[in-house]
């Protein structure tokens, strides 16, 4: 599995491309609840049909950590990529990543996501 950070140049088409061939799947994310719906519909556009090659989309990584956005906010994003991506076709899992500390402290992360992915750093 190859994980990205972004939807930008094209990124998730390229690397859908590159994986295919070496039968591996993607962990594609958005980094940053900023522009959340247009970035979720370019990753929907560069999926195109291609769900099967996405394992897992993360909607923020260290938001809480950095002090980027409250635990209430991305529980409504990850609601807010539900509500986008599985009527686009996707079927795997939604998350947001965030480190251990802040997981412990606010479970409610892995509570509205499909399980708990933490950095550990």
């Amino acid at each position: 599995m190859v994980r990205i950070y972004g939807v930008g140049c094209n990124q998730v088409a390229m690397t859908i491309a590159s994986v295919e061939k070496y039968n591996m799947v993607i962990f594609a994310g958005l980094t940053s609840l900023d522009n959340l719906v247009p970035n979720l519909n370019s990753m929907i556009s560069q999926v195109g049909s291609n769900w099967h090659m996405v394992n897992t989309v993360s909607i923020g990584n260290e938001l809480v950590n950095s002090g980027l956005a409250a635990v209430e906010d991305v529980v409504a994003a990850l609601g807010t990529a539900r509500s986008i991506l599985k009527p686009a076709g996707f079927g795997g899992r939604i998350v947001t990543v965030d480190v251990f500390d802040q997981i412990i402290a606010h479970p409610e992360l892995c509570g509205a996501s499909d399980y708990c992915a933490a950095n550990c750093h």
